[in-house]
């Protein structure tokens, strides 16, 4: 019997992962890691998945990652603000702790497979290469979130939920009593209450350069108090009037100048990204057409990808993408199929910006 280390959130999707795993007759350890550092408000699922354990019959067990999550989910995601990026925590959790931390406790304790409650699939081609998929439930879909963890554990991983929809796994999760059923989705960024990132920054990490805010001439607009409170595309919460609609278009976090714009100020066409994480090899200095995505709930969009070299890649955009925003993760797809993904590093255009 194969051995697999099941991911227990606490939430429906790992659970019902955990119930379809032993149905399918593995030996199921379920796993909850300890992430949020006490400063963070308190929540119930160590508990729920602890009870989702017992009540599968399943061995349970904790791993405490609080340390690792504060070092390199919880800071990095303080940095990226105050220099003016937005970060992409629940990727960086997902390389480093889910699919990191978790994977060598998986190694260790003699686990043959690794699993979480992701939409996703992992599939295996035909050249015997592992690679990541897109899941069935196309409004699910969360290959983007796991596009930067480590191929090497590809081989090792089971996503039982990637031929199911989401009203599928509730039901499922209804049919067989478990308690966590109509638990509601988690929030986006765990450690972040009310989505209050503004709050939790200035709370536990202090205030970032103040500076101006200016017109697309270059106009002063009005003084700010940090170039942590504003994003790309950002529209309410300026405290300017101009007669039109504006957006954050750009951030100089080296000045304090957040520059604002109307839509078209927001379309770019190129962008560069570092830090990347490759699937499958490609090669360095030839562009190869893929579709890329840039944001979650963004749509995938044909592009040209080129592998500058073994971390950078600069892709271009078939036609211009809107608030393409430094510091989150741009994925690259060859249909279902993830090649890997980058952190956007900056932007750019076909008119005045070249490699």
């Amino acid at each position: 019997m194969s051995k697999v280390l099941i991911g227990l959130s606490g939430g429906v999707d790992s659970a019902v992962s955990a119930y379809l795993l032993k149905k399918a007759g593995f030996e199921v350890i379920g796993l909850h890691l300890l992430l949020l550092p006490e400063y963070c408000q308190a929540s119930r699922s160590a508990e729920d998945a602890e009870m989702v354990a017992e009540q599968l019959g399943i061995e349970f067990q904790t791993l405490d990652g609080r340390e690792v999550f504060q070092k390199k989910v919880i800071e990095p995601f303080a940095f990226a603000y105050f220099h003016g990026r937005t970060p992409s925590p629940c990727l960086e959790c997902n390389r480093e702790l889910k699919f990191g931390l978790m994977a060598d406790f998986a190694q260790k304790i003699g686990a043959d497979y690794l699993a979480t409650g992701h939409y996703a699939t992992v599939k295996n081609g035909e050249d015997g290469e592992y690679y990541l998929a897109k899941g069935a439930d196309s409004k699910k879909d969360q290959s983007y979130f796991l596009c930067r963890i480590n191929k090497e554990t590809l081989p090792h991983l089971i996503f039982p939920l990637s031929g199911y929809t989401k009203e599928e796994i509730r039901r499922i999760a209804e049919e067989i009593g478990l308690k966590v059923a109509d638990k509601p989705e988690s929030q986006e960024v765990c450690f972040i209450n009310d989505n209050d990132y503004k709050g939790f920054l200035h709370t536990h990490f202090g205030h970032g350069l103040k500076g101006e805010l200016v017109d697309e001439e270059g106009k002063v607009l009005l003084e700010h108090e940090g170039v942590e409170n504003f994003t790309i595309g950002q529209r309410k919460g300026l405290g300017v009037a101009l007669g039109k609609v504006v957006y954050v278009s750009k951030i100089d976090a080296s000045t304090g100048r957040v520059h604002l714009g109307e839509n078209e100020a927001l379309m770019q066409t190129i962008l560069w990204a570092k830090d990347n994480v490759f699937h499958t090899d490609l090669p360095i200095g030839e562009g190869i057409a893929v579709e890329a995505k840039v944001r979650y709930r963004a749509q995938a969009a044909p592009a040209m990808l080129w592998r500058l070299n073994e971390s950078e890649s600069k892709v271009v955009f078939d036609e211009p993408q809107r608030a393409i925003t430094p510091g989150q993760i741009v994925c690259y797809y060859w249909q279902d199929r993830v090649l890997g993904g980058g952190v956007i590093d900056r932007v750019g255009d076909k008119a005045n910006d070249e490699e």
